[in-house]
This record gives C-alpha cells, sequence and structure tokens, in this order.
C-alpha cells in the first residue's frame, strides 16, 4: 500500500496483516518537502514496478526507494498510469492541461492537441481518457469526453437520463471505472452508478453516502467503496 498524507510523507507499507501494518520504506518524509508542503496524489504502476506521487513540488516517480525520473516540477495532482505501464500522466494543478510522460523513454510525450480538465480522469485503455465534464446551461446533463491522445479525436457520450438530484455532479471531482470499462460511478450531491455502454443510470445511493472525497469501485462490480469528508470509509454491496 503506497500511501500520502498532507504533511509532505510518501511511504510504502506491507498490510499483509492488516492489524498491524508495517512501514517498508519512506519515499519522502515532512522534513525533506522536495515535492512541497503538501502531496496530493499517489499511484502504483498496474505491473507493481513503479510508484508515482504528485504535490506542490512536482511529480517524481519511484522505481523501489530509488527516484527514476522527475516529469516535471510544477505543481499536479492527479497522477493515473496506462494499465500496461508504458505511461503516467497528471494534472496541472494550476493550468488544468494533462501531462503525459513515457516510462520506456524516460521523456514527456507530447499531444496531438492541448488537453485541459477540470478535476479527475481515467485512462480508457492505454492510449485513451476518459473525462466527466458539465456544460455551461446550469440544466444541461453532463458529459463523457474520451480523448485518444495519438490523434487528438474526442468522442462525447451523453447520458441517458439525469434525475434532478444527480444534475449537481462535482465534475471530474470523483469518478471511479470499472476494469472492464462498463460501471462508472460519479461523484456528487448523490452517488449514482452508471452503465457506461448505454450511459443508463443503474442505482443512485441515498443521501448519507455523501459528500464524498474518494470513491472506487471492485474489479468485480459488487461493491463501491466511498470514502466521506468525516473520515469515514463505507463499503455499499451494490444489486
Amino acid at each position: 500500500l503506497a500511501a500520502v498524507d498532507w504533511s509532505g510523507t510518501a511511504a510504502i507499507f506491507d498490510v499483509t496483516s492488516p492489524e498491524s501494518p508495517r512501514r517498508v520504506a519512506t519515499l519522502l518524509n515532512h522534513e525533506q518537502q522536495q515535492l512541497g508542503k503538501l502531496l496530493w496524489d499517489i499511484e502504483f504502476s498496474p505491473d507493481g514496478q513503479y510508484v508515482a506521487a504528485a504535490g506542490q513540488g512536482g511529480v517524481w516517480v519511484w522505481r523501489g526507494e530509488e527516484r527514476v525520473a522527475v516529469p516535471t516540477a510544477d505543481a499536479a495532482v492527479n497522477v493515473q498510469f496506462t494499465p500496461d505501464s508504458r505511461r503516467h500522466a497528471w494534472r496541472f494543478q494550476v493550468k488544468g492541461d494533462i501531462g503525459v510522460w513515457n516510462m520506456e523513454s524516460s521523456l514527456a510525450e507530447p499531444l496531438q492537441k492541448r488537453l485541459s480538465v477540470s478535476g479527475t480522469f481515467a485512462f480508457v485503455g492505454n492510449l485513451r481518457l476518459l473525462t466527466v465534464e458539465g456544460r455551461n446551461e446550469s440544466d444541461a446533463t453532463p458529459i463523457l469526453r474520451l480523448t485518444d491522445l495519438q490523434s487528438g479525436e474526442a468522442t462525447i457520450r451523453e447520458w441517458d437520463r439525469v434525475p434532478n438530484l444527480v444534475r449537481e455532479i462535482e465534475f471530474g471531482n470523483g469518478f471511479a471505472l470499472t476494469p472492464d470499462e462498463s460501471w462508472l460511478a460519479l461523484s456528487g450531491a448523490n452517488v449514482t452508478l452508471w452503465d457506461l455502454q448505454s450511459g443508463k443510470l443503474i442505482v443512485v445511493l441515498p443521501p448519507e453516502a455523501t459528500p464524498t472525497n474518494t470513491i472506487d469501485l471492485s474489479p468485480d462490480h459488487s461493491q463501491l467503496a466511498v470514502g466521506l469528508t468525516d473520515g469515514t470509509v463505507v463499503v455499499w454491496h451494490l444489486p
């Protein structure tokens, strides 16, 4: 388990024994602050070889306890690896642009078109980015945007329907995608679950499931974990 906190510490823990987790590596401590006083995100690559952290001082990548790359020195959030672990991306905190780093060449990978998002994003496959976006009209439904990193082409998919209680989605602030890319959970005024292929609404969680800081879906579609703003973690069993 890799974890960061707001004091500027990044560490890896052995949680084989949940009752007594053991810190096995300290990547950064709060006195070093090379990534800034605040760290916002940390992510293992799917192959388990790398871990990347983002904070006020940019993005760092480690292999084990050895730092192997510094993709940017600008404040960044939302680190994401591709499923094949060959690339990882982040969002620049100030500009909102997406940056991509190629792990094989150890170089930044230029995008065909500038890609800017307001919040969280996720990789769909190895070359497409998924974002959830709002519109200027207050009564319009949100949209899904899939952007191909190589061509820069974007595909927009609209929802089948969005009940009024779901319209106040905190666009991009929190969503989770199952590994098979079939279900999408969104965080907003309510936590909602969608069939990504058809755009149909599956379920709306009750009000006590909000407000949230983060959400995640289990790979087998059976559970949805919700991290509430009061520090509580709740696991919902899905229909």
